[in-house]
Formats: structure tokens, sequence, C-alpha cells
């Protein structure tokens, strides 16, 4: 079988790192033939894209209601031309743009539904009052058009994606959206070694307005203000906020006792010497970096991002905070730190939570969905 994965570029970020994870794993079956295409040369990942087959081919396409598209496509459709793919997988809308914009009959075609993608919401009044509404429904339009054309097969990592989509898509493709999560390297963040309970948390993730890193020096405040002064988090990852963040914590009092270590590239050696993984993103498709802490047997306290809903089993793994309540996320972490027998109830329920969503797993999954179809 040959499988064409595309995505707009490998930047640091959940969808690339997947995108690469899965072909990884492909190019080990018998039997497989696969490539990964980077629309653009934006390559956060080179010690990741030395075992993967890869190929950076620009291309762009932007539909205008006007009649301007801009269709720089001819390079890749000649590429899928040689290559023959009997699958065409992408991720993230630019790359459901371009690969979309001109159809192979004989290709299966699947999305990869990282998010609730903005330009699927519903039309309403507000759309008419906003030209970035305007142009995602027309996008949205001309995309749906080609799904159908293609009878498009659509990957949802988590429930409350799936339930988005089967919202906005027609009816007929309602049946193509299958609910598979997003897996992990599962033995590459395992430490087979006993967590010690305590105060030491960590965050991952990009520096936005989404991920909400202030929430969580707040929350570091009130344990302080509780009288746990020895509580610290150390944050992983860098982005658009990144100096805000660090300097709230300085007018706040706690920049002693939040540490910023930027990106990072091994972070199994940060969850190692870490107690518990907080995290408070606003909205979260899935959020791989739970899994990956809870493997390494952190506990999870989080605030309710929709996604992320299917990965906690409150009091098993984890606590999930349905408000944002710096009060009650901090009840939450002391819960798990003041009580050792609960912290490593918890810590090996955790381990054994996210090895079912080991990346060897997912890829068989993975592989009967392109046969199926």
């Amino acid at each position: 079988m040959r499988v064409v994965h595309i995505i707009p570029n490998l930047r640091r970020g959940g969808a690339e790192r997947l995108s690469i994870d899965i072909c990884s794993k492909l190019t080990k079956l018998s039997g497989m033939q696969v490539i990964l295409v980077a629309l653009n040369d934006l390559i956060e990942y080179p010690e990741l894209l030395q075992k993967v087959p890869y190929k950076i081919i620009p291309s762009k396409f932007i539909p205008s209601i006007t009649g301007r598209v801009t269709d720089c496509t001819e390079e890749l459709f000649s590429f899928l031309r040689q290559f023959k793919p009997h699958v065409i997988h992408s991720h993230l809308f630019e790359a459901e743009m371009v690969s979309r914009s001109k159809l192979f009959p004989e290709v299966k075609y699947f999305s990869h539904c990282h998010n609730n993608m903005e330009q699927f919401e519903p039309l309403n009044l507000k759309t008419f009052l906003s030209k970035k509404r305007i142009t995602n429904f027309y996008e949205k339009m001309l995309l749906t058009r080609q799904y159908i054309k293609c009878n498009n097969h659509f990957i949802a990592i988590s429930s409350h994606t799936q339930n988005f989509f089967k919202r906005n898509l027609p009816e007929t493709l309602r049946n193509n959206i299958h609910l598979l999560h997003n897996a992990i390297e599962f033995d590459q963040f395992c430490l087979n070694s006993i967590k010690q309970h305590g105060l030491d948390l960590v965050n991952i993730g990009t520096f936005n307005e989404n991920k909400n890193q202030r929430f969580l020096i707040d929350v570091l405040v009130e344990l302080h203000n509780r009288g746990y002064s020895r509580a610290s988090i150390t944050f992983c990852g860098s982005g658009s906020t990144f100096s805000d963040v660090v300097s709230y914590a300085e007018k706040k009092g706690v920049l002693h006792a939040a540490n910023f270590l930027g990106i990072v590239a091994n972070l199994k050696d940060v969850l190692s010497e870490k107690n518990i993984y907080v995290h408070a993103a606003k909205s979260e498709a899935l959020g791989l970096t739970l899994l990956e802490a809870m493997a390494a047997g952190l506990p999870v306290v989080t605030l309710d991002g929709g996604g992320n809903r299917d990965l906690i089993e409150q009091g098993k793994n984890g606590w999930m905070i349905y408000k944002e309540d710096v009060e009650q996320f901090a009840d939450a972490i002391l819960k798990i730190a003041n009580n050792e027998n609960l912290y490593h109830q918890m810590s090996s329920y955790a381990v054994e939570f996210a090895r079912q969503f080991d990346m060897n797993i997912y890829v068989q999954k993975l592989v009967q969905l392109y046969k199926d179809a």
C-alpha cells in the first residue's frame, strides 16, 4: 500500500509530531510505502526526520470569492501522479485545501481532524459580519463539495471533535467519521520506576493565550499563599506569550519557583523529576502531553478543554476542573500531593491508562481503516 501524508509544515506542535511518528511506524510495516510531504520548509524536528521518508514540496491553494485563485500545486500533483498513492492522508486545514483542490478517482482520502476547524463552524448571523468568517464559510463550501466527490474519510482524535464534525458535515459523510485517539511512543516516556509524591509541577506546551499559562502562575501563587512555599512549576515550551508569563510570575512574586526551560528535546528527563502534570488550556482537541505525562507516572490536573475529557478518569489518573477556578485547581493538586497512598495509586493507574495509547496499537488501527476504505 502506498500512502502519502501531507502537512503544511513541520514546526513544533502536536499534529506535526504525530504525523512524523505515524510515518515512522508505517514505514516499518511490511508492504507499506510511505512518504511525508510538507508544503513549506519550516522544519523544527530535524532529529526525528532522519528515519522518515519526507519531501518538501512548496504548495499553496487559496480560493477566492472574487475569482482570483492562488494555485501553486503543479509540483505536488506531478509528484502524486508519479507516486500513485492508494491513500492521501492530510493534516490541518491548509493541507486540506491543497490536497483536495484536485482529486484522483482511485485514491482514498483521509482528513486528520486535529481540532474543531473554525472553517467548519455553522452558518449564523455573525458569519456575515466578519470578512474572515465569510472566507471560512466559502472555503468550507468548496471543500465540502470535494469531500462528497471523493467520499472523504475523517479521523477524529476525540469524542468532542467527532461530535463537532458530525454536526457540521453533510449527512452523507457522517458514517465516514472515525474516532481514533492520537497516540504516543509509550516506551519513550515510561520510566518503569515508582514516582514520589510532592509539589514539583510541570507543564508542557506552546505559550499562547489558549494554553493559558498565566492561570498556572495564579495557581502557584495560591499554593504559596496556603503555606506550601516548596511548590514549584516547570514550564517547557516557547511562544508568543512566553515573555508575558515570565513577567507575570515576577510581578506575582513567584519567579523563583517558576522554571522556564524553553523548548526541551528530551521531555522524559524533565518528567522523571516532577510529581504532577498541570494543564490549563481553554480549548484542547485531545492533549498528547497529558498522555506523555501519564506514561511517565504523573497524575494530571487539568482544566476542561473539551477533547481532553476522553483522557481523565476523575480521581483515578487525575482531576478535571470544569471551570477556571484557581482554588479548585489548587485543591485538586493538594489532594494528590498530600496523600502518599492516593498518589501512588493514581501514578500506577496513569501509566496503565497511557499504555493503551501506544503508537504501535494506533498504527494497526489506522492501517485497518485504510484497508476498510
